[in-house]
């Protein structure tokens, strides 16, 4: 393997990505949109959700625990309904998100120690906001009951409200998160939306750019040359890899400056496990370029290779203890598993290499693997 021959063929793929506009404005557009459109629509915070309130009663009592959900942030008040008949319609038209229903009698029953049956009725087309929608009610609900819970004993027993509150909840839990304190969920997802966009675009550019050559037949200079199979692979290789360290120092800059998620860990150790991984999903870009002979096939090939998985096995959006045996099994199979491990872990843990050397030594055989098997798969006499 000689240096000057990789040199030459780096070169000449670099030149042959500038030249080109159009693929050089996607390599450094498509990653940076991509972060930005998953960024701010993957989410799992919920605030002013729509809600509207059909009061019953309509006593001080039962303003008084209407506004706690219309001076709540979490909600945005749409008004009070007149009749029943107008939930389904609101629901359906998606104007609200959830209706509550104060019966008559509410003060009434209160007031003489009954327990009230509240309604509150919520689209459930989608269970996990539905369910989000059912935990914000239920604890503005719970705050309700302990304040007149707490009215009702500091005047039967003479106390103070705070006094009231210590017999009615003698022991209050105070519950802290370490690494992500404001429980932003934009801090878990953003980290791991990078390595996403990562093992998806720059590894699908380069199987496309491979395989168009030869589709229009240039790949045959390759294959006239001197080059050996070693010397094509890192020749092809780097002007790519380097193309998707730049966009990974692009990705980390949006994630930090723009969403504002800190970084905490050691920098440098980082970069050492996103170039790892870069290595891992070029090479993998560069295996099935050398598989296929059609850009549509490279574009399905690949979208089964490295975008499904890593939405469904890396623990982005499904933390990895919740998943079964199997699929445990092939998140480990993943560069994409452990780079997103990593992620999470310089981002908000703030741990260095002595934390994370695990994961990226298993990135560092992953990156031999493929290339060795890019290496293997590289012939020039293709098979036709």
């Amino acid at each position: 393997m000689k240096l000057h021959r990789i040199t030459t063929l780096a070169l000449k793929e670099s030149r042959e990505i500038v030249r080109d506009r159009l693929f050089f404005t996607l390599a450094l557009v498509v990653p940076a949109s991509l972060m930005l459109a998953l960024g701010y629509g993957l989410t799992t915070d919920m605030e002013d959700v729509p809600i509207a309130i059909l009061d019953y009663d309509r006593t001080p009592m039962s303003r008084e625990y209407a506004h706690q959900f219309i001076a709540s942030h979490y909600f945005n008040f749409h008004g009070y309904l007149e009749r029943e008949a107008q939930i389904d319609s609101l629901i359906a038209g998606r104007r609200v998100r959830a209706v509550l229903v104060i019966p008559p009698r509410f003060q009434r029953d209160l007031l003489r120690g009954r327990t009230v049956a509240v309604q509150s009725i919520a689209s459930g087309t989608i269970v996990q906001p539905a369910e989000t929608v059912g935990g914000y009610v239920e604890g503005t609900t719970a705050a309700f009951s302990q304040k007149l819970a707490t009215r009702h004993v500091a005047r039967r027993e003479a106390v103070s409200p705070r006094a009231a509150e210590g017999i009615l909840a003698p022991v209050r839990l105070q519950v802290r998160f370490f690494y992500n304190e404001p429980l932003d969920s934009r801090w878990g997802i953003v980290p791991g939306v990078m390595m996403i966009v990562l093992m998806f675009s720059l590894p699908l550019l380069t199987a496309v750019s491979i395989v168009r050559e030869k589709e229009t037949g240039s790949i045959d200079n390759v294959y006239a040359s001197t080059l050996t199979p070693a010397e094509f692979v890192a020749g092809k290789l780097i002007p790519y890899w380097t193309l998707a360290v730049v966009n990974g120092l692009l990705l980390w800059g949006i994630v930090t400056l723009l969403y504002g998620v800190p970084f905490r860990g050691d920098p440098w150790a980082f970069l050492a496990s996103m170039m790892l991984f870069c290595l891992c999903t070029t090479a993998l870009g560069l295996i099935v370029s050398l598989l296929v002979r059609t850009q549509i096939a490279a574009i399905l090939v690949m979208i089964v290779l490295t975008l499904i998985p890593a939405v469904l096995f890396s623990g982005v959006f499904v933390p990895l203890d919740s998943l079964g045996a199997a699929g445990r099994f092939q998140s480990r199979l993943l560069p994409a598993t452990y780079f997103n491990l990593i992620a999470q872990a310089s981002f908000l843990k703030g741990v260095g290499v002595e934390t994370i050397w695990p994961d990226m030594a298993m990135l560092a055989v992953y990156a031999t693997v493929l290339l060795a098997i890019a290496w293997w798969r590289f012939t020039k006499r293709p098979r036709r």
